[in-house]
């Protein structure tokens, strides 16, 4: 893991129930300002063979533009489950965490490719 993201170790192992599918985080991918994108399994033995992927986008939200953004983000991917274009929406759920917070869950189709920027980048380079 890379050294930037070592305050993250501790979602490691942790699991999650996104609209009835039990996934368990194996890595982080990616973090950004707003969230954080873990590799998650359906098994907590993450070297089992044929235990599925997923990419798991998590997002605390603390105001009521963000949690339309994300609830509007939800809804685009179900609307757009079936093109080939855009990574498929596995389940999406926003959790009360109490107050003004929500945290939002997208259970999402892993692509091993790499980022967008990543392979953008691979594009123009060559």
């Amino acid at each position: 893991m890379a050294a930037n993201t070592r305050h993250l170790d501790g979602y490691i192992g942790k699991s999650y129930n996104v609209g009835g599918v039990q996934v368990y985080v194996h890595k982080v991918i990616a973090e950004g300002g707003f969230g954080i994108v873990f590799l998650a399994k359906n098994s907590s033995n993450f070297n089992e063979p044929g235990a599925r992927q997923w990419a798991l986008k998590r997002v605390l939200v603390n105001n009521p533009d963000d949690l339309r953004n994300c609830r509007r983000e939800i809804f685009i991917m179900q609307t757009n489950r079936n093109n080939p274009n855009i990574v498929c929406l596995e389940q999406g759920v926003i959790n009360h965490q109490g107050g003004d917070i929500y945290e939002v869950l997208m259970l999402m189709e892993f692509c091993s490719s790499g980022n967008v920027l990543e392979l953008m980048n691979q594009y123009f380079t060559e």
